[in-house]
């Protein structure tokens, strides 16, 4: 009599089993890959608005700073436009960044741009600054203390209002007058060169400064 039982399985269930586990394995991986970019771009971004908005609140806190047209400094604001790398530089009383010195004050020329490191090859926003209270004496490159403070900042650009106008550039000592405020655009990118993140920061400081009329206040000084 034959035995009617089997040993083992035929390759057609083999094959069955094999492709149901693939397909199983497939969508594991799927699901984890996934879960993985996603905390990877959510850390990504997290990290861009840090250094978005750390980058802001130094630029902005500069500006609002900046020196009375009637004090002893004329602000002496210039803004160059320079496509996406723009500059601007002033006269301002602001808390100097360093942690290890909050609370002090400082007399200085400030200077925010976009510019290579001291390596020559990383760009990044810059802040370049003078002291006026320690440094009377003739402005020499070495007295200038430059602070990179973000290699992630892929563009900067700032705007002007002089009250009717957003202007693209501004020279306080040209046009006898300073902005009544100023825009500051920030792009930050992280990440690599094929998966980055990308995000704009823009913000308006109003400037306190009481607006005078430079030409006037010069031609009452000759009388």
């Amino acid at each position: 009599m034959i035995n009617g039982r089997r040993n083992g399985f035929t390759l057609i269930e083999l094959l069955v089993a094999m492709t149901i586990f693939s397909l199983v394995a497939t969508a594991v991986y799927a699901t984890l890959s996934a879960g993985r970019t996603a905390t990877v771009r959510a850390d990504r971004r997290g990290e861009l608005f840090q250094i978005g908005r750390s980058a802001m609140a130094l630029i902005t806190r500069d500006l609002k700073g900046i020196l009375s047209s009637q004090s002893a400094y004329d602000a002496g604001l210039v803004g160059e436009d320079a496509g996406d790398f723009d500059g601007i530089s002033f006269y301002t009383a602001s808390n100097a960044p360093d942690p290890n010195r909050i609370g002090e004050a400082d007399l200085m020329q400030v200077r925010w741009y976009v510019g290579p490191e001291s390596d020559g090859q990383t760009i990044a926003l810059q802040r370049s600054t003078v002291k006026l209270l320690t440094a009377i004496a003739a402005f020499e490159d070495d007295l200038y203390l430059i602070e990179p403070v973000a290699s992630e900042v892929t563009a900067l650009n700032f705007r002007y209002f002089d009250g009717s106008t957003w202007l693209d550039s501004f020279d306080s000592v040209q046009s006898n007058t300073m902005p009544t405020a100023v825009e500051v655009t920030l792009r930050v990118t992280v990440g690599p060169d094929l998966d980055y993140e990308s995000q704009i920061f823009r913000t308006v400081v109003y400037l306190p400064i009481e607006q005078v009329d430079f030409t006037a206040q010069k031609s009452g000084a000759k009388k």
